[in-house]
């Protein structure tokens, strides 16, 4: 699953827009599963090596949208 996760610190793409991005993509193409649990804001946080912030921030965006629930 880290794969859907990974971030290109290149591109002019806030980080959590792009971790948001990827898990719409990973619903969209069957990568992730409906029910199917996500990474802690803390291991995700230290499996990519930034703020847990930025990840509350992509997972709460993501609950706004409707595509999770925490």
């Amino acid at each position: 699953m880290t794969e859907i996760f990974k971030i290109d610190l290149n591109l002019d793409v806030p980080i959590y827009q792009q971790l948001v991005d990827k898990v719409r993509v990973g619903v969209k193409t069957g990568q992730l599963q409906p029910g199917q649990k996500l990474p802690t804001v803390q291991e995700l946080a230290d499996g990519l090596s930034i703020a847990k912030g930025t990840i509350k921030r992509a997972y709460d965006e993501l609950e706004h949208l409707g595509v999770l629930e925490k």
